[in-house]
């Protein structure tokens, strides 16, 4: 509880996973021109319950990435719980998901986020929604593959709000099934003060060549302000006339 690791321009080689935060209140820096890579997740948090059966191993972490690249077979970086995490000119590759935004305060500027589409839809872990009903996510990065997946779907564990400001990002989804994913994909829990609250600017840029590159599966989702409402059984955020 409360430990503090900075790396500053390190190089880490992990193998199923390079970082896990499993403390409370823990303070976390990656730095100076890092690279971290692994197999299934360069950096994750914990949502695992401690002993006494509260679920607070890795809460309200303070995590800090700057001017570095975070680069997995899986998912690029991955955060399950409420923590405070602030990214700025950093890199993000993955299959499953450049990065998967479970719950927390995310401000994020100037990064780019690319989904590596070597992995078809039909990949048993992708928990996309169909269209004759949604998939409820699984656990960990088993949810919706895409540049950057937001929020959560299902009766689990990852019941939290999530909120999401975006500067001068690049989202794009490239390789062999890209017109199979998103770039954004966001769903949230049903219950309030538990949703999605994502903004961005015009300096953001989402492009694949699946339509729609921004994808809701749900309500309960803010977009600049705006509530992404259900029209002929599809989410979309209203236009401005």
């Amino acid at each position: 509880e409360g430990c503090n690791i900075t790396l500053d321009g390190v190089t880490l080689n992990g193998g199923y996973y390079a970082m896990l935060v499993q403390g409370p209140q823990a303070k976390v820096e990656v730095k100076n021109h890092s690279t971290i890579n692994a197999k299934y997740f360069t950096f994750s948090t914990n949502a695992t319950g401690s002993d006494d059966g509260k679920p607070d191993w890795g809460y309200n972490a303070t995590i800090t990435l700057k001017d570095s690249k975070f680069i997995a077979e899986e998912t690029g970086f991955m955060n399950n719980v409420p923590a405070t995490v602030t990214i700025e000119n950093c890199e993000f590759e993955g299959n499953h998901q450049a990065a998967l935004l479970r719950g927390g305060k995310y401000t994020i500027k100037n990064s780019t986020f690319t989904l590596k589409a070597t992995l078809p839809d039909s990949n048993s872990e992708n928990k996309h929604f169909k269209k004759d009903g949604v998939t409820k996510w699984g656990e960990g990065n088993q949810c919706a593959f895409a540049g950057i997946t937001i929020g959560n779907y299902g009766g689990n564990s990852y019941q939290y709000e999530t909120t999401v400001d975006m500067t001068g990002v690049t989202v794009k989804v490239k390789d062999t099934y890209a017109s199979a994913f998103p770039a954004l994909h966001a769903c949230a829990n049903s219950a309030e003060g538990k949703g999605v609250t994502i903004t961005y600017d015009n300096a953001s840029s989402f492009s694949s060549s699946y339509s729609p590159a921004i994808e809701y599966g749900t309500t309960n989702i803010k977009v600049n302000s705006k509530d992404v409402t259900e029209v002929d059984g599809s989410y979309v955020v209203p236009t401005t006339e």
